[in-house]
């Protein structure tokens, strides 16, 4: 087994640092569950600011349950129709994916953007089903930052034993991250779950809702990460910015 472990957090460049490096993590791999403390491992996470992996979170499951897939006859790299979910769904034929109430709780807010602005709407009906969609243990919505890294707790207790991946800064880090492991780089040459759902905006009221939301799991993580010298003050800041509203 590998001393090395990924923690793949959902819609941040995991798949691309994974695959670029699968033959050092040797299936070594967390995903859509939580890592447990080992300080005979490192293990490697990537990050991504919590906003922006929202929307991308969002838009991912969202054309997953929206798209037919009946008549599709080749699935590529190249398309947002690549991920499992539709392959899965077209060769044994299933009317869902997720399950009945997951896909129906995206295909009633549409966009991430009605999805955040509805976590402090003055309908008790539509903020219930907002945050019943925030925290469904489906997919990477809920299972953000905070979820991986227990909320901060693991970096206390792991903080000599982790390595940050930023995917803002994903080449600058991999770099930093072979010459401390001398790790050997796959070369990877095909686009990896490209979604092409272009629908990322997002109103200043839908981004403080993020921000909220994830007060306590994502950015209380991200805080300890800054605590443990493990990312610096300008990514933390970064973090409350998105598409240059700055919101903290």
């Amino acid at each position: 087994m590998s001393k090395y472990v990924h923690i793949h957090i959902g819609k941040t460049g995991g798949s691309y640092f994974w695959r670029s490096f699968s033959a050092l993590f040797q299936n070594s791999h967390c995903h859509l569950s939580k890592p447990r403390c080992d300080k005979n491992k490192i293990f490697v996470v990537t990050i991504r600011n919590p906003i922006s992996r929202f929307v991308s979170a969002f838009n991912y499951s969202y054309v997953v349950a929206i798209t037919d897939v009946s008549k599709i006859e080749i699935f590529d790299f190249t398309t947002s129709l690549n991920p499992g979910p539709h392959r899965k769904k077209k060769e044994k034929n299933l009317q869902y994916v997720y399950s009945p109430e997951y896909e129906k709780l995206l295909k009633y807010f549409e966009t991430a953007n009605n999805l955040a602005e509805s976590l402090s709407s003055n309908d008790v009906d539509v903020r219930t089903k907002a945050h019943k969609l925030m925290n469904f243990r489906e997919e990477h919505i809920f299972h953000g930052i905070g979820y991986y890294l227990h909320n901060g707790e693991f970096v206390k207790t792991m903080k000599n034993n982790l390595i940050v991946i930023r995917m803002e800064k994903m080449e600058e880090d991999i770099q930093k991250f072979i010459q401390k492991s001398n790790a050997v780089r796959t070369p990877i040459t095909q686009k990896i779950r490209e979604n092409k759902l272009s629908d990322k905006y997002l109103s200043e009221l839908a981004i403080k809702n993020i921000i909220n939301f994830y007060k306590n799991s994502d950015y209380a993580a991200l805080n300890e990460l800054y605590n443990a010298n493990l990312i610096d003050k300008e990514t933390l800041d970064s973090y409350y910015i998105y598409e240059n509203i700055t919101i903290k």
